[in-house]
């Protein structure tokens, strides 16, 4: 099991951390998101807070992800830990992908959310909406994820199968508490001014989904 969290206030990242920690303390990735789109990247192996030798004020946004291994792989290793990258596009994952290994034959990193930033790459000619909905569109199984765009200096959320609530502009995999809403299965969501707004929506293959 993994958890997903973001904030735009790097104290309450750190609390997200904690919350999200239960769910996976394997490793731990982060991006740290500033004005120019030249993002921070940071993993390591165990559990661990982020870092505190970062300079918080230049960034904007704090993206985070804590791992529990659910592949073949128990051994750290930053090729096999989250955030997953190919060109633009940069993949942090909660859930279990079951066709994984159909969508990229050839990809040979053994977790199976590796494949979503190489599929978003290959499908990345069209708008970065169109290009993600087509993508969570083949994806089979149950997922959560940050995806952010490096060319656009982008973040987007999307959510199928896996728990995924939100507050102003924050999100997390485990709720905080009940003043966190229920992100909604099926749709891909951007943060615009603070806030995640629903852009577009997506076919869910969840064995999970209810309408």
């Amino acid at each position: 099991m993994c958890g997903i969290f973001g904030s735009n206030n790097y104290e309450q990242l750190k609390t997200l951390y904690s919350i999200n920690k239960e769910r996976g303390s394997f490793a731990y990735g982060y991006l740290y998101r500033d004005g120019t789109g030249c993002p921070l990247i940071q993993r390591g192996s165990g559990d661990t807070m982020p870092s505190s030798i970062v300079d918080t004020e230049d960034f904007n946004y704090y993206l985070g992800h804590t791992q529990g291994p659910t592949s073949s792989e128990r051994e750290f290793r930053p090729a096999t830990s989250h955030p997953f990258t190919a060109s633009r596009w940069y993949v942090a994952h909660n859930g279990v992908l079951s066709n994984y290994k159909s969508l990229y034959p050839d990809n040979p990193c053994v977790v199976d959310s590796s494949v979503i930033p190489y599929l978003l790459d290959e499908y990345g000619e069209s708008h970065p909406v169109a290009t993600i909905s087509a993508v969570c569109s083949k994806l089979q199984g149950t997922f959560a994820c940050w995806i952010y765009d490096e060319t656009e200096n982008d973040i987007y959320l999307v959510r199928c199968g896996s728990t995924l609530f939100h507050k102003e502009g924050c999100f997390s995999s485990k709720q905080p508490d009940n003043t966190w809403s229920t992100m909604s299965e099926g749709v891909v969501y951007k943060l615009v001014d603070n806030d995640f707004a629903p852009q577009d929506k997506f076919k869910s293959n969840s064995p999970y989904f209810i309408l």
